[in-house]
């Protein structure tokens, strides 16, 4: 009898610690799904202060290229003005147009927008992107590899102001996290499986941090020290790769680096 009425309590303890144990689990489940709901909407708030501080910003944009652009069109007009000084402002001109165009897309920044699709080379965007950053002084010391199709071409509908913004955004990132010294390596091609196209952009960097890797894309995260980063540059490009229907991720490589991975369908 003292036997089964130890073998009876043993039991009973062993189910009491049974279901303690599962009670505690979805606890702590529940409390691990309220943390990531927490998460969430702590990121749509920052994308709504994103989208009005953008739009503020793109707004005043706006307001002081109106005068730029309407005296380089005056002097382009004057008879007497010469050659030189007319190619000049056409320079002008047609990078402050690039600059008109980038505040009506932090006007549309968090609202949708229509991007205006067009037959877009890949290739040629990612040459001119790069070529323009080298030509600047960013690209000066980073050795860049180019890993593009032979015949240099691959079509896509898109829009080519956006993606000079994405390739231009990823390259300034690699550039910083090499401390403007290091190596650059862009590999593109064609994805016939999922039907479009695919181009890497990977750096001799430290890598992403493994804690880093799950808000690489948030709003306002960076890791950037003395207020050097606004944490808005690789947010706005996984904004703009997904408005195109496409798909980026980063990852390290295994020879070390960051790899920003994307694709985009043909259309």
């Amino acid at each position: 009898m003292a036997l089964l009425y130890s073998f009876l309590g043993g039991f009973v303890g062993w189910g009491y610690g049974h279901y303690s144990k599962i009670i505690i689990n979805k606890n702590k489940a529940l409390h691990e799904r309220e943390q990531q709901l927490q998460n969430q909407v702590l990121v749509i708030q920052k994308q709504a202060s994103l989208g009005v501080m953008a739009g503020s910003i793109g707004h005043e944009i706006k307001n002081i290229l109106v005068p730029i652009m309407g005296y380089c069109g005056i002097i382009q007009d004057e008879s007497d003005a010469s050659q030189e000084l007319k190619k000049n402002l056409a320079e002008i001109f047609s990078a402050t147009f690039k600059l008109d165009t980038l505040a009506k897309a932090l006007l549309n920044l968090g609202r949708p927008n229509d991007i205006r699709l067009e037959s877009v080379d890949v290739c040629k965007i990612i040459n001119s992107t790069t070529d323009t950053l080298i030509v600047c002084g960013v690209l000066k010391r980073i050795k860049i590899k180019r890993n593009l199709p032979e015949n240099n071409r691959l079509m896509i509908q898109g829009d080519p102001f956006l993606l000079e913004q994405v390739i231009r955004n990823i390259e300034l990132n690699a550039v910083q996290a090499m401390n403007n010294n290091g190596a650059l390596t862009i590999v593109a091609g064609e994805d016939p499986v999922r039907k479009g196209v695919y181009f890497e952009i990977k750096d001799s960097g430290p890598g992403i941090s493994p804690s880093h890797m799950a808000c690489i894309f948030d709003p306002f995260f960076t890791t950037q020290k003395d207020g050097k980063g606004n944490g808005l540059g690789l947010c706005v490009v996984k904004e703009i790769i997904e408005g195109l229907g496409g798909d980026i991720k980063a990852f390290n490589s295994n020879d070390g680096g960051a790899v920003f991975a994307i694709f985009l369908p043909y259309l």
